[in-house]
Parts: structure tokens; C-alpha cells; sequence
């Protein structure tokens, strides 16, 4: 399946340059997901902020029309970051697990200049494909008096998700080479991070970032 998502990238690229003048942004963003794992648990559990983080580095490569209609692919390359700490009475446990990932989308949208030479860009991203290694997983061992575990937590190493989201940027500077803001909205669609196969699992991922432009 992520073969197929590739190729049909790389041929979205393909198309893109020959139709329109090409420029390239380079971004920088953090997120933060609610995405938080399942457990199994014999005993009631009070969660504290349950978050998984993102760092993620993107390339854009996009082609704007003389109409100012914009289009392309972007990849992304993501660190991320989960903590939760879980309370059962006076006792807590701290689940904690990191990793990379790669993610791929095509993009749509509308390229706005003004006057100023400020330049504004809106974008639709209708499917998003992300796989994670998480490498590192450990937790805080806690037990019932006897011996039961309290939490037993289900996951795997190799995640994927499918998700849609949208992007707004505002940037400043010459033709050509532009710096800004960006931020954008993603909702997650299904993904297999605690279960074997892809389900529903609808969340939500908010970022904010650094932008920077060449071409525009």
C-alpha cells in the first residue's frame, strides 16, 4: 500500500511541473494530536495529559497558476513524542515512547499576493498517509498486591494512518524567497497504532510552525 501511495505522488509531481511555475516551501512545524493509546485495566484509572507531540520537518513542492490555483505533494518527516501518566488511587504510572515517521500527501489550494509583497496561502491536503517506527516504548511497572498488572498496554512498532487536514500561511518578503507563518488543522481519519488492521478512530492534530518559500 505505501508503495502505491509513492508512486502516485511522484506522478502528481510529475504532472505539476509541466502545467504551472513551480516553487518549493520548506517548513518546520509542532503538533500536538489526541491520539492516546488504549489499555487494558482491572481497576479505575484517572489519565493526566494525554498528548502525543510532533516535530516535523516538511518539503512542499508546489505549482501556482497565473489564477493563483496551487497544487502538488508534500512529504513530511516526523519525530514524535508520547507521554501519559495514569493514576490509580495514590499510586502513578508513566507510559513514555518515541519515534520516526514519513508522511505523504497531495495538495490543493489557492496562492494570494497583495501589494505588500505579502503572499497568503490556503490548502486542502484530501489524503494524508503517515507511517511511524515507534522505537522506544517503556512504562513504570505497577502491580496489584497480588500480582495482577494494573495496565497492560497494546501496541505496535510499525503505525499507520490515514488522515484529511487543511493548511493557512502568511509570509513576507521578495520575489522569490519569502518567510511566514503556517499552521494547519488534521483530522484523523483510521489508523492501526493500538489494534491489528485500520480502524475508525477519529481524533484531531493541530500545528504551527516556521515557513519559507523559494519561488513564490
Amino acid at each position: 500500500m505505501k508503495k502505491y501511495f509513492v508512486v502516485f505522488v511522484l506522478t502528481l509531481i510529475s504532472v505539476c511541473s509541466i502545467c504551472a511555475e513551480p516553487c518549493i516551501n520548506l517548513q518546520f512545524q509542532f503538533a500536538g494530536e489526541g491520539c492516546s493509546p488504549r489499555y487494558n485495566t482491572p481497576v479505575d484509572v484517572k489519565t493526566e495529559d494525554p498528548a502525543f507531540s510532533k516535530y516535523s520537518l516538511q518539503f512542499e513542492y508546489l505549482n501556482v497558476k497565473d489564477s493563483g490555483f496551487t497544487y502538488g505533494a508534500r512529504t513530511d518527516l516526523d519525530y514524535v513524542v508520547f507521554e501519559k501518566k495514569l493514576k490509580y488511587g495514590k499510586e502513578v504510572m508513566t507510559a513514555f515512547m518515541d519515534g520516526w515517521g514519513i508522511e505523504l500527501a497531495p495538495a490543493f489550494g489557492w496562492t494570494f499576493r497583495t501589494k505588500l509583497t505579502t503572499t497568503v496561502q490556503l490548502f486542502s491536503y484530501p489524503l494524508m498517509f503517515s507511517t511511524r517506527y515507534i522505537k522506544n516504548i517503556h512504562s513504570d511497572s505497577t502491580a496489584l498486591q497480588d500480582g495482577t498488572p494494573v495496565i497492560t498496554f497494546r501496541h505496535k512498532s510499525w503505525r499507520n494512518c490515514f488522515k484529511t487536514g487543511f493548511g493557512a500561511s502568511v509570509q513576507w518578503g521578495p520575489k522569490g524567497w519569502k518567510h511566514g507563518i503556517v499552521g494547519g488543522l488534521n483530522f484523523v481519519i483510521a489508523d492501526n497504532y493500538f489494534e491489528k488492521g485500520m480502524h475508525f478512530d477519529p481524533d484531531l492534530e493541530l500545528s504551527i510552525g516556521y515557513k519559507m518559500s523559494i519561488g513564490l
